[in-house]
């Protein structure tokens, strides 16, 4: 194994911010599913009357479901994105971008207006706000998981990665908590405050991972000296002996 490839693994023993960037990258992970599967539980207690009024109750929640179904659809997208773009220009920019866009996608969920104040312009930016928290989401759990993996030590890259994959149930958990805290409310208060609440989140996490260094596989990036077609230059023992085969 050629020595650039070993320096794309990172450093053997980890980063000295490898705790800190797998304990952030899980708030973040907490967070990005506070805001998106709270989404569901909104969806189906209140959306379907605040959204889609004319339809009878059975229908409006499918509805609701439907905007529910369109973050996930956009899921796959903002992974490829947020991939390239991580490649690019580094994992941390990208991790605390989408962070930022998710929260203020869901912040902007709890000031929507309903069909009531205005029409049907409301379950379309519904689903405007919907879209734009499904490729937040796909760029911050991919970019979350390379992150935490790229800063661990080589023997325990599972472990730190992990760590994150553990922040799915606890956003999970806090979105129900706060919806079933917040139904006292009463009113469209109900599923606005929650949505509101999720900006507070956001500031949580940017504190946390504010003073998390570079990316120790790309901490070159832009203007890398090496590049993922160098890697495969020097052809080492066994590409010659393929090639000495062929040639005979």
């Amino acid at each position: 194994m050629s020595d650039k490839v070993l320096e794309m693994r990172g450093p053997v023993h980890g980063t000295k911010d490898a705790k800190r960037v797998a304990a952030g990258s899980s708030v973040g992970a907490v967070i990005e599913t506070y805001d998106f599967i709270g989404f569901g539980t909104a969806a189906a207690r209140y959306f379907g009357t605040a959204f889609f009024p004319n339809s009878n109750s059975v229908t409006g929640t499918l509805a609701a479901f439907a905007t529910l179904g369109v973050g996930f659809a956009a899921r796959p997208l903002g992974g490829i994105v947020g991939g390239h773009l991580g490649d690019k220009v580094g994992r941390k920019p990208v991790l605390v971008g989408s962070l930022i866009l998710m929260g203020i996608a869901t912040f902007a969920i709890g000031l929507l207006p309903t069909y009531a104040q205005a029409g049907v312009v409301a379950p379309i930016l519904l689903v405007v706000v919907r879209i734009i928290q499904g490729l937040a989401f796909g760029a911050e759990w991919g970019g979350a998981i390379l992150m935490s993996y790229e800063h661990a030590p080589w023997r325990k890259k599972g472990a730190f990665t992990g760590i994150v994959q553990a922040g799915f149930p606890v956003g999970l958990l806090l979105a129900n908590l706060v919806f079933l805290g917040s139904v006292h409310l009463g009113g469209d208060w109900a599923w606005r405050v929650p949505f509101l609440f999720s900006i507070v989140l956001v500031g949580c996490d940017e504190a946390a991972t504010t003073d998390v260094g570079p990316d120790p596989a790309g901490e070159n990036l832009p203007g890398a000296e090496y590049e993922a077609e160098d890697i495969g230059e020097d052809p080492g023992p066994e590409t010659e002996e393929n090639s000495t085969d062929g040639d005979s």
